[in-house]
């Protein structure tokens, strides 16, 4: 491998978690010598998922995502990295003993939205950002308990679901706007609308709302045992579930705004959380 190339990813806390940002506090708690590779994980992931904000012709995106799976495989499986995220990732995945096939997941999911939006129905919204985040939610769990039990990977999973799903929401009139359509079509043909004409408020509060519900009823954080090796996973899923309130009492006015929970919020309830483990 060539020289170490070392990046402002490397270090926590870096592009992808930022101070007031939920994977700050989420990392934060964090041990502190996990820190870091916690980043760069986030900064992976971030990397893959902002492609389609990046990129507005699907072909465009498509051969991005493409290069960026075999930096992936380039960069765990011993080959010659040509990114210095990918040279700091092989030495994470050296270091760490990693899984690489979560870290493919990231990259097959946002492949396959670009390849395939809007999905299918709602089951299937939830499965690509159990794919995505989801995957990065076993990362971190691997990271925090080296060779954890399937049903600690099972419940990381599943988390993700409910994270992406909550991230998606809030985010939903942005992609909107930039073309991305985040709406499954059975929920879109029994309401009547079509991401290219846009969405009448009423509508919009309906979706949103039936969305949200398959997204707790499928990462329900109350059903979640309380595992320190969970921590950073969590904490994620617990400032998903209170966005997903907040939203909720607002009537989910995410097509011409977007709700948020304030930095104090998010750091009183990660370390609430934090106390409790």
């Amino acid at each position: 491998m060539a020289p170490s190339r070392l990046t402002t990813e490397d270090r926590y806390p870096n592009t992808a978690t930022p101070l007031g940002s939920d994977l700050y506090y989420a990392i934060r708690y964090a041990p502190p010598d996990t820190r870091d590779d916690l980043a760069l994980l986030a900064a992976v992931y971030a990397r893959l998922f902002q492609i389609p904000a990046e990129c507005s012709e699907p072909a465009v995106a498509l051969r991005k995502a493409g290069w960026w799976r075999d930096e992936l495989e380039r960069s765990v499986t011993g080959g010659r990295s040509e990114h210095p995220l990918g040279e700091s990732l092989a030495r994470l995945f050296e270091r760490r003993l990693l899984p690489p096939h979560p870290l493919f997941d990231m990259a097959d999911a946002i492949i396959a939205e670009i390849r395939r939006s809007p999905f299918t129905d709602t089951a299937g919204l939830i499965a690509h950002w159990e794919q995505g985040q989801g995957a990065l939610c076993e990362l971190f769990t691997h990271i925090l308990s080296p060779a954890p039990p399937d049903t600690l990977v099972c419940k990381a999973r599943r988390l993700g679901g409910l994270i992406g799903m909550a991230t998606a929401i809030q985010d939903m009139g942005a992609h909107l706007r930039a073309g991305r359509c985040l709406l499954p079509k059975d929920l879109m043909a029994a309401y009547g609308v079509q991401c290219a004409i846009g969405i009448e408020p009423e509508s919009a509060t309906a979706l949103m709302s039936r969305l949200a519900d398959a997204a707790r009823s499928h990462g329900a954080l109350s059903a979640t045992p309380t595992n320190r090796r969970l921590l950073p996973v969590l904490i994620q899923a617990q400032l998903a579930e209170t966005l997903l309130g907040e939203m909720e009492k607002a009537g989910f006015p995410v097509i011409g705004q977007r709700v948020a929970l304030t930095p104090l919020y998010k750091l009183w309830l990660s370390w609430r959380l934090y106390r409790t483990l």
